[in-house]
């Protein structure tokens, strides 16, 4: 989206060095209404955090942890194999992106929205592409089987 958003701003003369807010949508939603859908996506059901779960983990450690399941997982389902403990995968980016990334978007897009660009998608219109494409991959499991 922020790609559609530049190029309509450069071909319909906007910006002139002003700065634009990007987002796939009009008005931000929070985690607590995005979190139900995206699990609804895999099957699951969300909960709220736990004290538990608040607390920081160790990411790379609960993955290492539950490789001999995920391993289940990748033969089960005829996954690519070496995707859950790569050796490209700098240690402590999934910390980074779950912890530093964890925050909901609540800045204005009136600006954005007012150059005449239109187009908006919901949570599932852009993480379900990229879950579709991970199946697609081999990467994650097909939820159907």
């Amino acid at each position: 989206m922020i790609a559609r958003q530049t190029i309509h701003l450069s071909l319909n003369g906007f910006g002139d060095g002003e700065g634009y807010n990007v987002a796939d949508a009009r008005k931000w939603e929070s985690w607590e209404s995005k979190w139900p859908k995206l699990c609804a996506y895999f099957g699951l059901r969300g909960t709220p955090p736990t004290e538990a779960t608040t607390k920081v983990n160790k990411l790379r450690k609960y993955i290492y942890d539950h490789l001999p399941e995920w391993r289940v997982l990748e033969k089960k389902h005829g996954l690519r194999t070496g995707i859950a403990d790569s050796d490209i995968t700098l240690e402590g980016f999934e910390y980074f992106l779950l912890t530093q990334f964890d925050f909901d978007r609540q800045y204005d897009m009136t600006k954005m929205y007012s150059t005449g660009f239109a187009e908006e998608r919901g949570i599932l219109q852009t993480w379900g592409v990229v879950f579709d494409r991970m199946r697609e991959a081999k990467i994650i499991p097909d939820h159907s089987g």
